[in-house]
């Protein structure tokens, strides 16, 4: 067997990733206060990956 223990990990990190931005876009938030939210969770995310 091969091992996919690093795809399993870039796809829990995905999903987890996926569904963070989902749970932003439906929060009760005004629109302003969640693109500010998107914004820094994209930036945060840049700076994890760099």
């Amino acid at each position: 067997m091969t091992d996919n223990s690093g795809n399993v990990l870039l796809a829990l990190l995905t999903g987890a990733a996926i569904g963070a931005g989902i749970g932003i876009l439906y929060a009760p938030d005004e629109g302003t206060k969640t693109r500010k939210k998107i914004k820094k969770k994209a930036l945060d995310a840049k700076e994890d990956f760099t």
